[in-house]
């Protein structure tokens, strides 16, 4: 999960995950997380870092790394001690991640997630998305005229 915090930590603990902290010093200003909002269905969307293997004299090496780091509790380990949330559903099944109540909307976030479409469009459909969420989240323009602008582009793009 991406811009949607899937980043989880106080960077003055260590960068660990809520379990690791107990509490976080927001709570205790009284709000916490919720599920996106939603017209006709929860949508979310996977990302953040992506780990590949290139064509080379150590691929077979790299293909063995990212077979180690894809074991559920190799990655449940990482995720948690560098303050990420899991990006699999089967991880994010965890007790680590459903017991605390604020990990827990992340955990249910998660059955409603996607990955980014593959395209080589995408950089130019990301843009033009994030244009319009800065101009509606700085109140800059209407945001659901700023969403007919970005579909416009997106459309443009896609074509």
């Amino acid at each position: 999960m991406h811009p949607q915090c899937s980043r989880l930590h106080d960077p003055a603990e260590n960068h660990r995950t809520a379990d690791a902290l107990g509490e976080y010093p927001f709570r205790a200003q009284g709000w916490g997380v919720a599920l996106i909002p939603k017209d006709k269905q929860f949508a979310s969307v996977l990302g953040g870092e992506n780990l590949a293997v290139i064509k080379g004299e150590n691929s077979g090496e790299a293909i063995k790394f990212l077979t180690y780091f894809a074991d559920p509790k190799v990655m449940n380990n990482f995720e948690k001690d560098f303050g990420y949330f899991p990006p699999r559903k089967d991880v994010a099944s965890d007790p680590l991640w459903t017991k605390d109540p604020l990990l827990q909307i992340f955990s249910e976030e998660m059955q409603y997630a996607r990955p980014r479409p593959a395209s080589p469009q995408w950089p130019g459909i990301s843009k033009a998305i994030s244009a319009a969420l800065v101009k509606s989240l700085s109140q800059y323009a209407d945001p659901i005229e700023n969403a007919k602008e970005a579909q416009a582009k997106i459309d443009q793009l896609l074509k």
